[in-house]
């Protein structure tokens, strides 16, 4: 009879910790998957501006390339080169 009564003590005390615990624990996951999602977006937001400035960059190798083999004069060259910046 005492080993049940053990037993049953035993079992509501594991019933009260995992009752208690659940709510921490999800906060813990939650929190953990807005990191992240937060650290994706700023990954994202990077890759994007990395990508603008490599186009930027290779626009402008383009028109200096055109310029120096005498494609476009010196003034296209400048209006391009300015359009390209601003």
């Amino acid at each position: 009879m005492m080993t049940y009564l053990v037993i049953g003590v035993c079992l509501l005390l594991l019933a009260i910790v995992i009752v208690l615990s659940a709510k921490p624990i999800s906060m813990g996951i939650e929190a953990r998957r807005n990191m992240n999602y937060s650290k994706n977006q700023k990954d994202k937001e990077s890759s994007s501006e990395n990508i603008d400035n490599t186009s930027v960059s290779e626009e402008l190798i383009k028109i200096k390339e055109l310029y120096e083999t005498g494609v476009i004069t010196k003034e296209e060259f400048l209006k391009a080169k300015d359009k390209i910046l601003n």
